[in-house]
């Protein structure tokens, strides 16, 4: 299992910002099940069972005592989620994550297909009773693509998309 310290900064600090998050009472620790919610949370698929497995082996490898009280400090969450980013793969993450936007499936993203996912966006919102948030205009959405679009023909490809996401 990769240590905490082969994360990168901006892991290090996403991983630590979501633990506060669920640290509710500022314990220091976290339970298996808010542990699991914080790997969702992060983008990653884990079940309890999988989670409990990876606490157990973080905790054998830094010599401490596996024992049925569970909560996890933010040194295993941190050690847990080095092993977890490690086994990424940052080029499939990026042409799924680019077909959420490529509506249509063409190969590049427009303003149609960014107004489509914003209409979604707020059927969905609605729908779990959350308050929407203000539309983006057509303008905004143009302005959008115009910050990015390197080659200057309206839309987003994969190349572009990939220059936008890279930390």
């Amino acid at each position: 299992m990769p240590s905490s310290s082969s994360l990168s900064e901006a892991y290090a600090t996403e991983i630590k910002q979501a633990f506060q998050v669920f640290d509710e009472e500022r314990t220091g620790c976290i339970s298996i099940h808010s542990f699991k919610m914080l790997i969702r949370a992060l983008g990653f698929r884990a079940t309890e069972y999988e989670v409990l497995q990876e606490v157990t082996n973080a905790k054998k490898q830094k010599g401490l005592l596996v024992n049925d009280d569970y909560d996890i400090d933010l040194n295993i969450v941190l050690d847990v989620m080095a092993s977890k980013y490690s086994q990424r793969d940052p080029v499939l993450e990026m042409k799924t994550n680019f077909r959420l936007f490529d509506v249509n499936r063409d190969g590049f993203i427009t303003v149609d297909d960014l107004q489509s996912v914003v209409a979604d966006l707020n059927e969905q919102c609605k729908e779990m009773g959350l308050e929407m948030p203000s539309g983006l205009e057509e303008d905004q959405l143009k302005a959008m693509i115009e910050e990015f679009d390197t080659d200057l023909d309206g839309m987003i490809s994969q190349d572009d998309f990939r220059k936008i996401m890279q930390p």
